[in-house]
């Protein structure tokens, strides 16, 4: 069956340079024409494997133009961006899963609800903050006697997955530590995602910030770092 990705292609250039370089690649390349439409983006989900060749050899065509060929593969977290010019591959870059940092200004506010949480195989429900997260677990040990938590002392994170009313008793316990900036995130546990597959769309993904009774919360983005 194969492995496969969604491709997009960046230009430098006016839109009409830009389609009239893509359109005479598309006729030249088989591989391109099946993954990209005629403005670059992407025409479906595709198994170019000669990508990097191929973009290489464009790239040699058009020596005075920058390249970039965005990939998505089917596994969560297989995002790269890759750069060429004058026949070479000069920058890539990893997609990661990034939040929006904490700006009460910039964020939506949210009312906590008290519901079961049910977590989709691989993903996880974690706390985390800038106060000491082994001080807090203990804390919050202490003040909710009948809950339970699952510390990583390595990640710096609370698993509370368990916790039906976490979402209110954080609130309330966060009044009590008004300066310190609570992180609740549904997210995904990358060293377990082999199963998991892409998508665009990251609305399942969000991060909750908690600062003194009031929660924020915001949808995940990719972000990009340089290897």
């Amino acid at each position: 069956m194969g492995y496969y990705s969604e491709f997009s292609l960046e230009v430098d250039g006016s839109k009409e340079e830009k389609e009239s370089i893509i359109s005479a690649f598309l006729q030249e390349n088989e591989g391109a024409a099946w993954a990209l439409n005629i403005d670059g983006t992407s025409r479906q989900w595709d198994k170019w494997y000669e990508v990097n060749e191929d973009m290489i050899n464009l790239s040699k065509k058009h020596p005075k133009r920058s390249f970039i060929i965005q990939i998505m593969g089917q596994i969560l977290g297989d995002m790269k961006r890759i750069h060429y010019k004058e026949g070479e591959l000069h920058d890539f870059e990893s997609g990661v899963i990034s939040y929006p940092e904490f700006n009460p200004d910039l964020l939506q506010e949210y009312q906590a609800k008290d519901c079961a949480f049910s977590l989709e195989e691989y993903h996880q429900l974690t706390l985390r903050t800038d106060y000491s997260t082994y001080t807090l677990c203990e804390i919050l040990k202490k003040t909710y006697k009948d809950q339970t938590f699952s510390l990583n002392s390595a990640a710096y994170k609370i698993d509370i997955s368990g916790w039906t009313n976490h979402e209110s008793c954080i609130v309330e316990f966060s009044k009590s530590h008004p300066e310190t900036v609570f992180n609740l995130t549904y997210d995904i546990d990358f060293q377990e995602h082999e199963e998991v597959y892409n998508e665009n769309d990251l609305s399942r993904f969000w991060i909750k910030y908690i600062k003194n009774g009031k929660i924020y919360t915001a949808d995940a983005f990719w972000d990009w770092i340089y290897n």
